[in-house]
Parts: C-alpha cells; sequence; structure tokens
C-alpha cells in the first residue's frame, strides 16, 4: 500500500538550515548588550553636547559682561572683563574645533571603548532574529499551504499571499544585515544597530 502524499510539502523555496536555528542561545543577551552600547553611546554624545553648550555659556558670559561695560564703564566691570574676554575666546576656540568633528568625535570614542565585541554582538543579534524569522516564515508557509492549498491555491499563489510575503521580507531583510554586519567598515558598524534594535 503506497502511503499519501503529505498535504504540506517541506518549505523548500527558503531554507537556512539548522545552524542559524541554533544561534537562538545568545541571542537575546546579544540584544541586551546592544541596548547597554547604545546607553553608553548616548552618554558620550550627551558629553560632547555639554562641551558645546558650557562653550556657549561661556561665550554669552564675556559678551554680555563687554556690553554691559560699553554702556557703563565701571572699576567691577574691568576686571569681570578682564576674567570673562580671555575664557570667552578660549571657549570660542573650543566651540569651533568640536562643532564640525563633534559626530566622529563621539563615534570614534564608542568605537575605541567596544573596537572587540561590537562586530561579534551585532552578528549574535543578527542571526538570532534572523533565526526567529526564518521560523516564523516556515510556521506561516506551512499554514498558509494547508489552508490555501484546500481552497485549490497553487504553490505561487500562496507564497505570493501576504503573510508568506511579509515573513519571507523578513528573512530576506535580516539576511542581508548579516551579510552587511561583516562586511561593514569598524566606523560605520554601529549603523547596524538601530534595525536590531527596533521594537
Amino acid at each position: 500500500m503506497n502511503a499519501s502524499p503529505s498535504t504540506v510539502d517541506p518549505p523548500a523555496k527558503r531554507s537556512l538550515g539548522s545552524a542559524f536555528k541554533k544561534i537562538v542561545n545568545n541571542g537575546e543577551a546579544a540584544i541586551t548588550r546592544l541596548r547597554e552600547m547604545a546607553a553608553r553611546r548616548d552618554e558620550i554624545t550627551q558629553k560632547y553636547d555639554d562641551v558645546l553648550a558650557e562653550a556657549k555659556k561661556v561665550q554669552a558670559q564675556a559678551e554680555a559682561a563687554e556690553r554691559d561695560f560699553n554702556k557703563n564703564p565701571s572699576a567691577d566691570l574691568v576686571r569681570k572683563l578682564c576674567e570673562l574676554r580671555p575664557q570667552g575666546e578660549v571657549a570660542r576656540e573650543i566651540f569651533s574645533m568640536l562643532y564640525r568633528s563633534v559626530g566622529a568625535r563621539s563615534n570614534d570614542e564608542f568605537n575605541r571603548e567596544h573596537a572587540k565585541d561590537l562586530r561579534p554582538t551585532l552578528l549574535k543579534a543578527a542571526k538570532h532574529l534572523l533565526a526567529q524569522a526564518q521560523e516564523t516564515f516556515d510556521a506561516e508557509l506551512a499554514h498558509s499551504r494547508e489552508a490555501l492549498g484546500k481552497e485549490g491555491f497553487d504553490d505561487e499563489a500562496i507564497s505570493q499571499s501576504p503573510k508568506v510575503r511579509h515573513a519571507e521580507w523578513r528573512v530576506e531583510k535580516f539576511e542581508r544585515l548579516v551579510d552587511t554586519i561583516k562586511s561593514s567598515a569598524d566606523e560605520q558598524l554601529w549603523q547596524n544597530a538601530s534595525a536590531l534594535l527596533e521594537k
């Protein structure tokens, strides 16, 4: 007696193999680590923002002292202006030096701190999300083949159904992301983190 064919064919169009499905081990830990890195990056960015803000504040104080002196000179204002004008000049130099390079400086500082673990952490997180996306795609394709197959839809129509296409798109998205993380230059690695930290 011949065995009856299975109603649901194995999803052959997309298969990443068991290797990716074992990545779940440290995936969540990697995502947690990325969130910690994101918080540290915010701290570094805030530090440079504070430096620029303080430089502008000192400049403003020096300019205010000069206006006050020009409006109504006094002995006290002479001493105040002598103190603040040099500070204002230094603050102006600091602001000019940092303003155009603050992004690169904060990025360099962040990359120095995480030079060893950034790429491996990004890869673990991306492969974890890829494995999840693959599981979702496999389940959605199997379910759609069973449900839509009973209604007479062929494999081509089933593969183009909205839920299957969306699930497949997520697999493709994380496949591309894994490749991008592997090939990105060190200074551009963090640009890949946003796709992994989306809620």
